[in-house]
């Protein structure tokens, strides 16, 4: 049975092949032979190229404001990002910056709708870095999507960018 399949898709081909006695001819009747495998082998790349098969997570444009750390100076903020169980890294911190804006981006290729972003706000010090708060977001069906939410009593992160590509 299956000699008989291969003799199937042999015929198939041979029915698109246009029979010329010119040998010039013998290279593009080979190609018009192969253009349907050529074009599965082409959607089958681009298909993977353009990630329609799995979604993947994407954060960046994160910046703060009115944060808030040791009650003498300004904090030297940095963050700590993940994607459900997936520690994707954190930022440099900045010193002395009660609104900073970090120019990162997070890419997680395992998360995607419905996980979890957890971004955690720190203020860098000497001896032990002091936790500010935490953000954290459900990623929903779209292309991209701002987040706001509180650290703090009274400091903020303003903007989170999340992409669901």
């Amino acid at each position: 049975d299956d000699e008989d399949d291969d003799d199937d898709d042999d015929d198939d081909i041979s029915k698109m092949m246009i029979y010329d006695d010119d040998d010039d001819d013998d290279d593009i009747n080979e190609a018009i032979a192969m253009t349907p495998r050529l074009m599965c082998v082409a959607i089958l790349v681009l298909v993977t190229h353009l990630g329609l098969t799995d979604a993947a997570v994407r954060v960046w444009g994160m910046r703060a404001s009115g944060l808030k750390g040791n009650p003498v100076g300004h904090p030297d903020p940095y963050l700590k990002v993940w994607c459900a169980s997936n520690f994707g890294s954190m930022t440099e911190f900045y010193k002395d910056n009660g609104s900073p804006a970090w120019n990162v981006e997070f890419y997680f290729p395992s998360c995607g709708i419905n996980d979890i972003v957890k971004l955690e706000v720190w203020d860098k010090d000497l001896n032990y870095d002091d936790h500010l708060g935490t953000c954290t977001s459900r990623v929903v069906s779209g292309t991209h999507f701002n987040v706001y939410c509180g650290v703090g009593k009274s400091s903020r992160v303003v903007v989170v960018r999340l992409g669901c590509e």
